[in-house]
């Protein structure tokens, strides 16, 4: 997958997962941060590799976080037996392991889900609410300019002035 990524993406993608923010990468790669939220909305390699090393970074992590588990256990058990210790900090460690007992073992990899598409969708779903209102209420409303691909109310009122004046 990375041969059909720019040296550029790859930089980017490993500051990315090891977990700089956009600004963050976009500085240190000189890539405008706008074209790294391009390429993650645009490019599905490029958004693929990116999950695969955020989740690689994450696996790496994860055991890491399990070969130090026994020393926190032991500070946590340590803290639950102390009788210094006062009963909020007992009651948060006692949480924070019951919490942790209940968490499954295995977090499997997050199936590739069209998130980024989320945000197109609503605009998408939006339109359509917005064109059935205009067809319903005005049905010989014509086009303003070619440009424009609904009609709009007569009096040349805004979109949203009309809206509200349907909704009061």
């Amino acid at each position: 997958m990375t041969d059909t990524l720019s040296p550029q993406q790859i930089e980017i993608i490993e500051a990315l997962a090891d977990g700089c923010s956009i600004s963050a990468a976009a500085e240190r790669t000189a890539v405008h941060r706008n074209t790294i939220h391009d390429w993650r909305r645009n490019n599905q390699a490029f958004r693929e590799a990116l999950e695969d090393a955020e989740f690689d970074r994450a696996f790496m992590l994860h055991g890491k976080c399990q070969d130090l588990a026994h020393l926190a256990i032991q500070v946590l058990q340590e803290l639950l037996t102390a009788s210094k210790t006062s009963d909020s900090v007992r009651l948060r460690a006692a949480t924070f392991l019951i919490a942790k007992a209940l968490t499954p073992h295995h977090v499997p990899k997050p199936a590739a889900a069209p998130v980024h598409n989320l945000h197109n969708f609503a605009q998408s779903v939006a339109a359509k609410a917005v064109s059935a209102v205009w067809q319903s209420h005005e049905p010989d409303a014509k086009l303003h300019n070619s440009a424009q691909s609904e009609p709009q109310p007569a009096g040349g009122s805004s979109t949203s002035q009309y809206l509200w004046a349907q909704a009061a």
